[in-house]
């Protein structure tokens, strides 16, 4: 009775020990912890944590390793010939005596002089098995019900850690990445848009991005559907995300419209944008086919350098924005680059526009005036009406 209430009580220090951790942090940093843990409290000489290798799933990548309670590099090693197999294929292995005669071939386990292993899957929330705990033993295991129970605990902790920042990713994912194409979205262009502008001004070079817009994109979705519309925008963000490199960014930027930014071009930027212009717009003029039908694009694109070609008053994608609708009214399947006259005959614009709203809002600002009518004699006949 004794024993047991004693055992109560490490437990309950040791699993309070474990909260603790978990509410300190997550992450790597949290996986480490908890391993060390559960080899400082179980003794053992080796404690694993490893997943199944996401390229070849007959290997298991280590997360992290402590040896005699030290952490030590990772490593990458084949299941087949080693007891993980069998926990991976199975359910929790213990191999309380001579693992290393049941296991000739594992190479580790003669090399350390393994005694005892235990090991325990980790599952996802499908409850398949995703990677494992081992702990390793230079002496022969004793209380095998104990060790067995406490890795329980453990395994289950860490699979719950690994779904909830599996969950995580995933909302990251969603929040930076495009629903329909998988492109990063708006949100990340613009992240990115801002690094590139500052990264360019210290560097003392120019970049270059380009919007692309696809022409009479609405015609499609009122023609065919917008299911059809979806389709043709995924085939055409397919297609643009294989231009995809640290040195070219692509985003769709909403809509039918995409992004294309180079962070750092050495040349003639005249020449370098009709290049790019030339090769991204046969991207758009490749028939698309959707179902039975075949769809054909032309598109305009607004293009900005910056920082050299930018205006005070307007940021990198409002400069784009301006170009492209300067390259529209030009009739479409052309592109424009941005130069600050353009800003200034905007700026004309919208002065204009201000000042007859503030007129319209004041009395006696804007009154009728009348162009009287008169024959050859000069007799007034009429007014315009």
């Amino acid at each position: 009775m004794q024993k047991e209430v004693g055992e109560r009580t490490e437990f309950d220090r040791l699993f309070a020990e474990l909260a603790k951790v978990s509410n300190e942090g997550s992450g790597d940093g949290f996986f480490e912890n908890v391993m060390k843990l559960l080899a400082t409290y179980c003794n053992a000489d080796f404690a694993i944590l490893g997943l199944l290798d996401n390229d070849d799933e007959k290997y298991i990548q280590t997360k992290c390793v402590f040896k005699q309670g030290v952490a030590v590099d990772n490593f990458k090693y084949a299941r087949g010939g080693t007891p993980c197999e069998n926990v991976l294929s199975h359910d929790a292995c213990i191999y309380p005596r001579d693992v290393w005669a049941e296991f000739p071939l594992d190479k580790m386990l003669k090399d350390e002089s393994i005694e005892g292993y235990l090991g325990y899957p980790i599952l996802d929330e499908q409850q398949r098995s995703i990677g494992l705990i081992a702990l390793l033993f230079r002496d022969r295991l004793v209380d095998t019900k104990k060790l067995k129970l406490i890795t329980d605990v453990f395994a289950t902790r860490i699979g719950a850690e690994m779904r909830r920042s599996k969950l995580e990713q995933q909302l990251t994912t969603m929040a930076f990445t495009d629903y329909l194409t998988g492109l990063p979205n708006r949100t990340t262009l613009l992240k990115q848009t801002n690094k590139y502008q500052i990264s360019a001004g210290r560097k003392d070079h120019d970049g270059l991005l380009m919007l692309f817009d696809i022409d009479h994109f609405g015609e499609i979705n009122r023609k065919f559907g917008t299911e059809t519309g979806d389709q043709t925008l995924k085939i055409i963000g397919e297609r643009l995300s294989h231009f995809a490199s640290e040195s070219c960014f692509v985003a769709r930027y909403g809509g039918d419209e995409f992004v294309i930014a180079f962070p750092s071009l050495n040349g003639e930027m005249n020449a370098l944008v009709r290049t790019h212009w030339t090769a991204l717009s046969a991207v758009f003029k490749r028939t698309c086919i959707v179902g039975n039908r075949k769809i054909n694009l032309t598109c305009s694109m607004g293009a900005t350098v910056f920082p050299s070609q930018l205006h005070e008053s307007v940021d990198i994608m409002g400069a784009a924005e301006h170009a492209l609708a300067k390259a529209k009214q030009s009739g479409r399947d052309s592109y424009c680059v941005f130069e600050p006259a353009i800003i200034d005959y905007i700026e004309r614009s919208r002065s204009l526009e201000q000042e007859l709203l503030n007129a319209l809002s004041q009395a006696g600002e804007l009154f009728m005036v009348y162009q009287p009518k008169v024959d050859r004699n000069h007799k007034l006949w009429g007014i315009p009406s």
